[in-house]
């Protein structure tokens, strides 16, 4: 594997409405205004064979691919490290959880939301299945547990500046392929607000709402 470092400049935007992230509205925010927050990534180059799991035909041949990744602190008091890929095709952050079981998950870093005194699980809906669909990765699908995590930052906990509140999928079950190859633990979704579950689960407007409310961007 091989490292490089690289700077990605996340726009956020900024000046939304208050009730945007309570009504529920599908609709994206109208935008007011933007700031920058420079986020430093690693770029990962690894070897994968992205077989999909649902054909029954002979695996390709291994390929040369690349991700962009960064550190995740997730939780409190203690917060949970999860190393996690930029994903333009989903719209939340998906992390394996401590429930799952699946050989793909016991590869990886888990989410372990009970040690989490900021997590709420009781948000009644039930667990949602997503599925992937990618030239580079294959095909496969993830179930998981819909929660509430009010402790979501990025950088070190001594140096976090950058914090917010959002929904994240808590896998409890990853097919191997194409995820079993993957290393990193999940992913956060830059798509667009209707990929989400719902406006809670929202990446990019749940940091943009953080941006808004703080002094320190």
């Amino acid at each position: 594997m091989l490292y490089f470092w690289a700077w990605l400049s996340v726009v956020l935007l900024t000046g939304f409405p208050n009730d945007v992230f309570a009504s529920g509205a599908r609709d994206p925010p109208r935008i007011a205004g933007k700031m920058p927050y420079l986020l430093k990534l690693d770029r990962l180059f690894y070897q994968a064979s992205p077989k999909s799991s649902y054909r029954h035909s002979e695996p390709e041949h291994t390929r040369e691919m690349s991700s962009y990744v960064t550190q995740l602190y997730v939780g409190s008091p203690r917060p949970q490290l999860l190393r996690v890929a930029f994903d333009t095709a989903s719209g939340q952050i998906v992390v394996p959880s401590w429930q799952c079981q699946s050989t793909t998950c016991k590869h990886h870093r888990k989410f372990a939301t009970r040690a989490s005194k900021t997590c709420r699980r009781d948000l009644h809906r039930e667990n949602i299945t997503i599925q992937s669909i990618s030239l580079d990765w294959g095909e496969g699908s993830i179930t998981g547990e819909l929660v509430h995590e009010k402790h979501v930052c990025f950088g070190e906990p001594k140096t976090q500046t950058f914090c917010t509140n959002l929904g994240l999928v808590a896998a409890t079950e990853m097919t191997d392929a194409p995820f079993g190859m993957d290393p990193f633990d999940g992913s956060i979704g830059l798509g667009l607000f209707a990929l989400a579950p719902s406006p809670l689960f929202h990446v990019l407007s749940r940091f943009a709402e953080a941006a808004s409310n703080t002094s320190q961007i």
